[in-house]
């Protein structure tokens, strides 16, 4: 009687259980540290999950679930990885041959949660070591047993902080109160140019004059190199004297010595554009929608800018600047308006934000669903605007009609720039170069925008201290902000 009720039992269990199987789901055990912290998330203990087939049969798949699939490298491998985009989303990829790809319809992106390099054990925390194994490279642990097998390619960026290097001739504060002497310019025949005098070489030898036209009075302060007519060694009879009265207008008596700037104006130096041109205005904005990079001066320093809903063009902005891709930028607008479209502030009051705006100050607020480009800061729910009080940037952001992306125009870790010969290592990669003059004079002055985050109400913090920062704590106090501890 027994065996007919086990083989009736079977009978019926092997159909269900297959059933079960195929149709509801079942059990599996995840192998490796891909999806940590997630699962695995201690190396010593294999964690098992339950697949479910019914949502892959509906096709309710969602960003954020965590699927089994069959390996696209290895048909004969089932691997576990959560989804981070559906059919039709742009997504910012890491390690990819593309930096941007969009999904195809009916797929999905899927990525594992374990996305940085391994470097310290998980179970004992000493450092790993890379050694080979019969089939690949893996991780292994001196002091435990743990052992990591390396099945994909692992990178890291490194981004160096670059040597401040201090101007030879001491910068444009150098020029300041010389006086003035006969010279012939070679670039406009002025005959009258500013000099002072240096020592370049050995205190044996006489010191070196450096001349400035005083036709190009306009942009004396503000670019340095462009404005130098020439240098001279002088043989002094007396000297003590540092005062040096000669013509040069006979070519026949000019020293051979003399080294003019060449008249030939250099590719680079094209793309540099006075803001005061008729036309700069519309160059930028040409630049702009055609998805280049510009340089533009702001009211504190000079900045790099592109069109912050284009991702190539944002991609673009953080090559040249060499700036991490999870540090965020800001973006400049040029009116209250336009900050109420691409930042949420109805928490904040029209009288508030005329007084922080335009001004030194980036206001950090929730982000508008409106600015969806999967390029600009993914992953981060704020947004920092800027409404500048530079008339040139003002113009341009309102006759472009789009948010645009702004960061300070330096090597990122360098110290910010107030000319534009300040970066001119950056000339050869940006689309133009819009030179509006020295913005100051003073070091206090590259200290940037302060950044403050009004993204709660009715409290503050200041992310970064710049400019004018007791004066914007005191207007948001004012309005009844407290500082978060």
């Amino acid at each position: 009687m027994r065996f007919p009720t086990f083989l009736k039992s079977l009978l019926l269990g092997v159909p269900v259980g297959v059933t079960l199987l195929d149709c509801v789901g079942y059990v599996a055990r995840v192998e490796g540290v891909s999806m940590q912290p997630a699962l695995n998330p201690d190396a010593t203990v294999t964690d098992y999950v339950f697949l479910s087939r019914w949502a892959v049969r509906n096709m309710d798949v969602q960003r954020g679930d965590i699927i089994s699939l069959i390996s696209p490298k290895d048909p004969t491998q089932k691997i576990i990885k959560r989804v981070v985009a559906l059919q039709g989303d742009v997504i910012s990829t890491l390690g990819y041959k593309l930096p941007y790809v969009t999904v195809p319809e009916g797929h999905c992106w899927v990525e594992g949660d374990h996305t940085v390099m391994l470097m310290f054990c998980p179970t004992c925390g000493n450092l790993l070591l890379v050694e080979e194994s019969t089939d690949s490279l893996r991780f292994s642990c001196n002091t435990c047993p743990y052992i990591c097998k390396i099945r994909r390619t692992i990178s890291s960026r490194i981004y160096p902080t670059l040597k401040e290097v201090d101007h030879v001739m001491g910068g444009s504060a150098a020029w300041e109160n010389v006086d003035s002497t006969d010279a012939v310019c070679p670039s406009c025949s002025h005959n009258r140019a500013y000099f002072m005098q240096m020592q370049t070489r050995s205190a044996d030898e006489p010191m070196t004059t450096f001349y400035k036209c005083c036709n190009q009075t306009n942009i004396i302060s503000s670019v340095l190199t462009r404005v130098v007519v020439g240098s001279m060694k002088q043989t002094h009879k007396h000297r003590h004297s540092t005062r040096t009265r000669q013509n040069y207008s006979d070519a026949n008596r000019r020293p051979h010595s003399l080294r003019y700037a060449p008249k030939d104006v250099s590719e680079q130096e094209s793309k540099v554009i006075s803001t005061n041109r008729k036309d700069a205005k519309a160059i930028a904005v040409a630049k702009l929608q055609a998805g280049e990079v510009i340089a533009i001066p702001t009211d504190t320093v000079y900045g790099l800018t592109c069109s912050a809903n284009n991702p190539e063009a944002i991609h673009r902005l953080y090559n040249i600047k060499g700036r991490h891709e999870l540090k965020p930028v800001a973006i400049c607008v040029a009116s209250i308006e336009d900050v109420r479209q691409w930042g949420e502030t109805d928490h904040l009051n029209d009288e508030l934000l005329n007084e922080l705006f335009p001004g030194a100050v980036t206001l950090v607020v929730r982000r508008s669903s409106k600015l969806n480009n999967p390029a600009l800061n993914p992953g981060v729910a704020n947004i920092g605007i800027r409404i500048t009080e530079n008339k040139f940037i003002q113009h341009v952001c309102e006759a472009f009609q789009q948010p645009i992306a702004l960061t300070s125009a330096n090597k990122s870790s360098s110290k910010s720039t107030l000319n534009v010969e300040e970066f001119k290592q950056l000339w050869c990669e940006l689309g133009a170069v819009f030179d509006g003059g020295q913005l100051g004079l003073s070091e206090e002055q590259r200290a940037a925008s302060t950044v403050i985050d009004l993204s709660e109400p009715e409290r503050y913090k200041i992310i970064r201290w710049g400019v004018s920062v007791e004066k914007i704590i005191k207007t948001v106090e004012r309005h009844n902000f407290r500082a978060v501890e």
